[in-house]
Parts: structure tokens; sequence; C-alpha cells
């Protein structure tokens, strides 16, 4: 279906609207169509296929650059980019389009993949159309959907919706069909990124976690949006979740040539509000525009692990026809990269648009690259390995007053062997970064590994990886230094996919290392080992069950009770709004962590059900609530869904064996938390040695006996376990190895080998434990419980893996990369 929307319009806007358009203002849209940005899978990182943004074709005649969505076809089973949106005061339908639809460049053919609309909490798909891309670049658009002004509402597109959907596109417009207002004519919506804020004391570029909401980036109270335009209306985008607590004192301003338009907004608690302004005339056509936040509040309640209280501003909206000139904030301070011809870009498809340089900035970054292809960093400092010699080189670094300096330079030394050893180039790296150090204190140091070559040969000292080794050590007392292990991204085998010639990224290969350099969850995905026949994350995929017994706290709560079976896993949070005794009060909820609220009237002793979460709650009656009581229950989840894509998903034995989900189990990551007779099970396998198992996972006691992993049956299958306070142990029958020295009550990586007198237990990428084992077939798993022995879990787990062969070492080293950086430890 042709998108209702004609090209001529959209390409008269973005000329009017100048540089800003492509990056952070979209046209006749509710949201940003920038689909490799992060507020597209903040609400669900591990399900997010990979995109890789394309420099734009010549003709072409989209908007700005091109996507390729699911570039690498390794998205996790029902991989999907989502991001919540409500709608309008006005608007009565809208229609999800998607321009510029079609196969990648010698690809034959790819599954349907889907665009849908969901309801507030995620349990209903109100609308799906499906669509199968072709050879020929198509417009998009699904029919026209009925939605409800003041409703929230999500957005999705869905690649494993019928395998693994590829394809390039321009990016997604939810755009108003039947609308009034401002919405009802073509309109430019402008983000409120947090590289237009300003008097932000946050970050000014794209970081992840400025987006644990994916409604907007965070930023300071007060900060503002400013432009110079000449329309005569705008409307404003906020997010409030402080004025319940407040009293309606916190609304934000806009102001108009230095004076503010009064009344303050009237922002809608706990919701997303649209304000349509009139700008009034005055002497001149275009008029200064500042569009501010509100103010930020500090409570201290018990606070969900992912709600920041305070008035966000989330974007802005003006008539297509006016002239707008977007008002950038001062240039902060840059980042430098230092570096080679990695560092310089060479070999991407586009050096001006692909290259780690260009990358960056398109996400917010001010970048100085201070690198040529060949550079050395002997013909700068010389042999000498002295801070005196690195001088001149830090003296030419600072001279920019830096934030931060990537260190990237290194890799032809390595391999020209310009210092003799590698021991002497790790000393020089540590040398300049401690001569930049003296120069510039506040100066942050990021080294980066090299990235994995298809040819390393070893030199003097060593191989290429004992080098990376000395390049992680370098953090190593010095807390002003920081290590990016880049060279986890991808395996010494995987290089020809990665890289132009062996050596240089390619446009994948800056796709992965520019993921990590601002920060996003590791671009290592398990399902690039072949073997994988289990994926299993906390984050995501784990169903339903009963609920665990409340916790309250505040002035003597009064009793609540939750009734139902949840539709998935998550931690139901009431929070008391209104003090009194029903129906006078009044509370509201959040299964997400404060990411969304809903507020309802306290019943009166009558059931009322939390919309799409299978639960009904009832309170009280006759009793007075104060408005400092919170309750929270977390779910007992029954199942665990696979990842891979083969279908092996986890359940339980019975609902007894249901553990109790945590949101914050490690670092704010979700975990399942076991007691010791708690676990799940996967049978019906039929794997013989050599396998694998991986888990992520903590112990809270290793004595009396703890399993992190267990057996089904005597005689099959293998077992982790505490078999002392120091020491946990891989066994499969007779046959145990056994790795001292081992505290599993921290959380490690843990990835068990059963291969013979091969095998191995790993911990934290290094082998732990080696030895022989019985190579009993593995018939059936299970995580938390060995149902054998009766030995359970009483920690946390987090994420696990299974494996039909043995994992090579490189694969091993970037999975426990991947996690170590997604737990932050």
């Amino acid at each position: 279906m042709q998108s209702l929307i004609s090209e001529p319009p959209i390409q008269n806007a973005l000329a009017q609207l100048g540089p800003d358009l492509p990056a952070y203002s979209d046209l006749n849209s509710l949201v940003s169509r920038r689909l490799h940005a992060t507020a597209w899978k903040t609400s669900a990182w591990t399900r997010a296929p990979r995109v890789l943004q394309l420099h734009e074709p010549s003709g072409h005649s989209g908007l700005g650059r091109r996507f390729w969505v699911n570039y690498d076809g390794l998205a996790p089973d029902g991989g999907y980019l989502q991001r919540p949106w409500t709608c309008p005061p006005g608007v009565t339908s809208v229609a999800l389009e998607l321009d510029g639809v079609q196969l990648p460049g010698g690809a034959p053919s790819s599954p349907a993949f889907a665009l849908q609309l969901l309801d507030s909490p995620r349990a209903n798909i109100l609308h799906t159309t499906s669509f199968t891309p072709g050879a020929s670049s198509v417009n998009l658009a699904t029919p026209a959907i009925a939605v409800t002004p003041g409703t929230q509402y999500w957005v999705r597109l869905a690649v494993c919706v019928a395998g693994q959907a590829t394809f390039l596109c321009d990016g997604i417009r939810v755009r108003p069909v039947a609308a009034t207002g401002i919405f009802g004519r073509p309109f430019v919506r402008i983000d409120a990124h947090p590289s237009l804020m300003h008097d932000s004391a946050e970050v000014r570029y794209e970081d992840p976690a400025l987006w644990p909401n994916p409604r907007f980036a965070m930023h300071s109270s007060h900060s503002s949006l400013r432009l110079r335009t000449s329309a005569s209306t705008l409307a404003v985008e906020l997010y409030d979740t402080a004025n319940r607590g407040l009293g309606d004192r916190g609304r934000p301003s806009v102001f108009v040539d230095g004076e503010p338009l009064d009344p303050p907004l009237p922002v809608t608690r706990d919701r997303v509000s649209y304000h349509e302004l009139a700008i009034p005339r005055g002497r001149r056509a275009d008029r200064e525009v500042v569009a501010h936040s509100g103010p930020q509040l500090y409570t201290a309640l018990p606070a969900p692990a992912r709600e920041h209280r305070g008035t966000y501003l989330s974007a802005l909206y003006l008539p297509a026809d006016a002239r707008i000139d977007i008002q950038r904030p001062p240039a902060p301070r840059p980042d430098i990269i230092l570096g080679d011809s990695k560092g310089t870009g060479y070999y991407s498809s586009h050096v001006g648009s692909n290259s780690l340089h260009y990358q960056l900035e398109e996400r917010g970054m001010r970048v100085i690259t201070y690198a040529a292809g060949g550079w050395y960093l002997r013909s700068e400092t010389g042999s000498a390995l002295t801070v005196a010699a690195c001088m001149p080189l830090a003296r030419a670094i600072v001279r920019h007053s830096p934030a931060r300096l990537w260190l990237q330079i290194g890799r032809n030394d390595l391999a020209g062997q310009y210092f003799t050893n590698i021991q002497n180039l790790a000393t020089q790296l540590g040398n300049l970064c401690d001569a930049c150090h003296q120069l510039l204190p506040d100066l942050q140091i990021i080294v980066p590994t090299i990235t994995r070559e298809t040819n390393e040969p070893d030199v003097t000292g060593g191989t290429w990886q004992d080098f990376r080794a000395l390049q992680r050590a370098l953090a190593t007392g010095r807390d002003y230094v920081t290590i990016q292990d880049w060279a986890t991204a991808w395996t010494k085998s995987e290089a020809p996919q990665f890289t132009s010639d062996g050596v240089h990224p390619n446009d994948r290969g800056y796709e992965h290392t520019v993921a990590m350099a601002i920060g996003e969850p590791h671009p290592y995905s398990p399902k690039r080992i072949a073997s994988l026949r289990g994926w299993w994350e906390a984050d995501t995929g784990l169903g339903g069950g009963a609920m665990s017994t409340v916790t309250a706290s505040g002035n003597t709560p009064p009793t609540v009770n939750v009734t139902g079976t949840a539709t998935r896993a998550f931690r139901l949070r009431v929070e008391v709004t209104t003090a009194g005794t029903p129906p006078s009060s009044r509370l509201r909820w959040t299964i997400d962590e404060g990411r969304y609220w809903e507020e309802i009237d306290v019943p009166l002793g009558a059931s009322v059900p939390l919309g799409g979460t299978g639960l009904s709650l009832s309170m009280a009656t006759g009793v007075g609530y104060a408005n400092n009581v919170v309750y929270t229950w977390d779910v007992r989840p029954a199942s665990w869904l696979d990842l891979s894509g083969n279908g092996n998903d986890l359940s339980v034995e019975h609902a007894g064996f249901a553990g109790q989900y945590n949101p914050t189990a490690l670092n704010n990551q979700p975990g399942i938390l076991w007691t010791p007779n708690q676990g799940m099970r996967l049978l019906g396998l039929n794997i013989t040695a050599p396998y694998a198992v991986a888990v992520v996972a903590t112990l809270g006691t290793m004595t009396p006996i703890r399993s992190l992993i267990g057996r089904q049956t005597a005689a099959e299958g293998v077992i982790l376990y505490s078999s002392s306070a120091t020491r946990m142990s891989v066994a499969d029958g007779p046959s145990q190895i056994n790795a001292d020295g081992v505290v599993a009550k921290v959380p490690h990586v843990y990835v068990a080998i059963v291969d013979g007198a091969n095998s191995r237990l790993y911990v934290d990428g290094a082998v732990a434990a080696s030895g022989t084992l019985s190579n009993f077939p593995l018939t059936g798993l299970w995580f938390g419980l060995d149902r054998v022995a009766g030995w359970g879990s009483d920690g946390h787990h987090l994420a696990a893996a299974l494996f039909a062969a043995r994992p090579t070492d490189d694969e091993i080293a970037c999975l426990t990369a991947r996690w170590r950086q997604k737990y932050r430890f």
C-alpha cells in the first residue's frame, strides 16, 4: 500500500528545516523515525534486532539516511523494535508508515515483517499488518487505525513473525489520519534530543543511560529546547511523574521572545500530555521560542528502578510550512579520537557517514579525529619509554581541552614491532595516559582494545591477544582510564564478516564499535555461535504465574489483595496517591518499574481488574490509607522463552518450583530468585558430548551444597554446584573437575564444557578447572536445582545458554564480555 504522504512536500519541508531534520526531526509523525536510536530499543534491548544506518544512495527519494533492519539476520526469537506514544487531542485515527522498503542488495528474498499497534500494557496487539519486502523500493502504510486521544499505545516493528526478516527502509512514521488542530495539517516533530537541550547537566550525546524511560531523554530541571520560527502555533509534548507529589506546583513554561506564556502548562499527572499554544504576533516575523522542562522531584519513598520523577520535555510540534531554525546549545568539550586508519574510518562504505567519527557525531558527540592512516605511536614519541617523551603529543591533544580521549593508536606499532616488544608498547601507551592526565587532570581516557583481524601473527613478547590483555591492564591504578573491549565485538574467525580487508572494520564493524563506544549493550549475540540450542535472558521472555507475598511500607499499611495469574513476569507496584478512606482516596500502579503508571479510584471492597496484567486488586473497606503507602508483589514465572529460535522454552515442573522475579537482581537488571527447592527445566534433549552449558548467576550461600545447573536423572546430564565454601565443581556421574578459589556469592559467567579428557570450567572467560568428565549424554537440564540430589540455588539466575558442540575460546570470550558488560561486573 502506498503511503498517503506524497514525496515533494516532504522534500520541501526538508529544504526549509536545514541540517537538523534528518537527525532529530520528522515530518507528520508522532515518533522519531531514527530506528537505530536508543528510544526504539531501551524498553526491550535483548529483543532488538541490529540496525545499520546507511548513507543515502544517489537518486533515492527518501528522508536522508537509510536503515538496514536486522542486517545480520540474527534477531532473537520474537525480535522487534518498539516505542510508546500517546494519542494527542483531536487525533482519532493514525496510519503506521514505512517508506523506502526493499530488499538489501544481494538478498534474493526475505520473510515478512509486521507493523503492529499494541495497547499500553503490551498485552494485546490491536492491529498488525504484514509486509514482504521485494527488490523495488515501496512506501508502505497500514489502513487507518482508530485511536483514542489521551491513550498510550506502542508501535512495534516485528522482524521475526515468519522467520528472520531483513530489509532497508527510511524509518517509521505514526501519522495522524483523522485529526484537528496542529496535527490536522502537515507538521514537524522536533525531538528533545540531548544534543539540542540547553542548560542540561546530563551528557549531550545519545548515552543509553539517559533513556531508562523511552518517552524522553533525561535532562536536568528547567532544561530547554530553543528555536526561531515564523509559526503562529506550536504544540509541546511533556511527560510528568512529579506533580502528583508537588500538587501541580511543578508546571513548566514556554517563553516567546523572553516573555512567558501564561498560565504555565497544566501537565497530566503520570501521563504524556500535549499542549497546543498560540504564538503571539510580534514586530519580527520570526519569534524566539524557548520550551522548558519542569522541575524534578526527589522522594524518600522506595523508588522504582527506572522511574525518574519530574516533568520532562519530549518533543515540539510546529506547522511544516513555517520557517524553523533550531538553536543548538554552546558546543561541549570535544571527544578526541587519537588513532590510525581504523580511527579515521578507512574502508567504511562512506567515510562521511559510516565511520566512527560521523556515527558518534550523529548521536550528538562533538568529535575531533586526530588520526591518520598508517600513523603509529613511535613516530610521535620516539623509542624512549618515558612520560617526558610523550609530552609533545599530550600537549597537542590537551590544547583542545577534550572531555574524553579515545586512545585507539597502537595497532601499527604492534604489527610493525616498532617498540621491540609488546610490553614496551603497552608501557608507552601508559606513559601517554599519564602525560595527558598530568596536563589535564579531569580528562577521561578510553582505551579500546584492537579489533580482531583475520591475520594476527605472533610478535616479539607474545600474541596479539597477549597485547590486548596488556591494554586492559592500563586501567589498573589509573582511575581516569576506562577500557572498552572492542576486541570482543567479533571473533577472529568472524573478521571477514566485520572487516573490509581483514583489517579495517566495514560498516558492520563500525556499527558494533559505535554501539560499544556510546554504552549500548554489548553487540555480540549468542546466535552467532553455530551450535546454540537454547538462550535465555531474564529481562525478556519470562512467562507469567502466581504472585509472591506482598511487601508493604508506609504508615501501618492496610491489607491489599491481588488475585489472578500474571500475563508475564513483572513487579506490580501500587502507591496510594491521595490519602483517605475509599472511595475518596486514589492509587496508581505500574508493572514496568515506573515507566508508565495507571491512576484509578481505590475500590470500596470490590475487585478491580488491572488491565492487561491478568490480575485484580481489592482493598479493605472502611479503612484509611496514608499517601506514603507502597505495596509491591513479584511474579513467580512459570516459563522462560528460548531466544535462540529452537523452541527450547524452560518450564517449571509445577507451580511450587517457580522462583520469584526480581527486577533489580543485579545492578538494576532482572533475574530469577530461587529458594533451594525451586528451578526450571528443559526435557526431551538428546545431546552427546562435546557440549556446553553457560549461566550467569549468583548464590546466596555456598554451604550446604548449592546447584546452579542440574540433572533430571542420574547417569545423564551435568551438574555445576558448590562443593565447598570456596569451590565450584562440574560433574557428570563419577567424574568431576574442581575450581578452587571461586566465590559464587558474587556474580560470574560460568561455561561448563563436557568433552571427555578436555573438559573445562570457564569462570569469567578464564579456565578455572580442567580435567576429565564421563561424557554422559544430556537428556534433561535444570537451572536453579539438581533434581537428582535435590541441591538447589538460593541466589539469582540472570541468563543462560546451551550449546550442542564446544564453543571456541574466542566465542567464550565474546559471550562472557557480552554478559559482564550487561550485568556490569
